[in-house]
């Protein structure tokens, strides 16, 4: 018997992360991506690759911010897509920051 894998549900839409520009919210930021990308059904290797391409665009972008003083927040757009030709979950993402 064959398992049957439902396609992820991606009707929740867009969802939008603003945190401290602080590498110590890093965490919180993977926390939420990984249980956005699992409530959509996505298989535990591919939670886990998302949790980590968000963790490393973070990094880098804390890293470019470290000169900006007045750098406040980061925001981060996530959207996870089904695409129905090939079956793959499809993440994009836009992160940003901005001041006070």
């Amino acid at each position: 018997m064959t398992p049957h894998t439902a396609a992820p549900d991606t009707s929740a839409g867009v969802v939008r992360l603003r945190v401290p520009a602080d590498s110590r919210y890093a965490r919180v930021v993977r926390v939420a991506v990984g249980a956005y990308a699992q409530r959509l059904g996505a298989p535990p290797r591919v939670v886990e690759d998302v949790r980590l391409a968000i963790d490393e665009a973070l990094i880098l972008v804390l890293a470019v911010l470290g000169a900006e003083a007045d750098t406040t927040h980061v925001t981060l757009v996530l959207t996870l897509d089904h695409d129905e030709a090939t079956g793959d979950l499809i993440c994009r993402a836009v992160v940003g920051w901005g001041g006070k």
